[in-house]
């Protein structure tokens, strides 16, 4: 069975995930546009619950399309948008 790692990047506009395997031959990417709350001017939030939900939606698509099974993936990595800290919970 082949192993593949998946990538999340939670951008400022784009919330993207990729699968690669061993050697680092891309298997699939898949993207979803993400959206911010703006309070008041200069500030940007985000709505936690509805980036699981995204994050999610993604993978689900990225795994449905590249005919991966989620037992394949063997490590994760998350980056995100710069200048930016998220608090959940």
């Amino acid at each position: 069975m082949t192993q593949y790692w998946l990538g999340l990047d939670c951008g400022g506009s784009w919330l993207k995930a990729g699968l690669y395997d061993r050697e680092g031959r891309e298997a699939g990417v898949q993207r979803l546009p993400l959206c911010a709350l703006s309070p008041q001017p200069g500030w940007a939030e985000r709505d936690m619950a509805e980036l699981w939900q995204c994050c999610m939606a993604v993978i689900r698509e990225l795994l449905t399309h590249s005919g991966v099974s989620g037992e394949q993936i063997v490590g994760i990595g998350i980056s995100a948008q710069g200048k930016g800290l998220f608090f959940a919970g």
